[in-house]
């Protein structure tokens, strides 16, 4: 999985998470600070490692969800 791949993936995992909780305000918005946050988390990683932590991170929202 390719860095890019991985932020899709955050990002409708986040998406879909935001739908389960009380936003105060515009999701959107929310989405892209979200991502803009994992996308700061990773600056400095090789793209392997990056992907795999994003991928960590999505797959942690996505249980959390369950």
């Amino acid at each position: 999985m390719t860095k890019i791949e991985a932020t899709t993936k955050f990002a409708t995992v986040y998406s879909a998470y935001l739908d389960t909780i009380t936003v105060g305000g515009c999701k959107k918005v929310a989405l892209a600070y979200a991502v803009q946050d994992v996308m700061n988390q990773v600056k400095g990683m090789d793209d392997k490692t990056a992907a795999f932590q994003i991928n960590d991170e999505a797959d942690y929202l996505s249980e959390k969800m369950v």
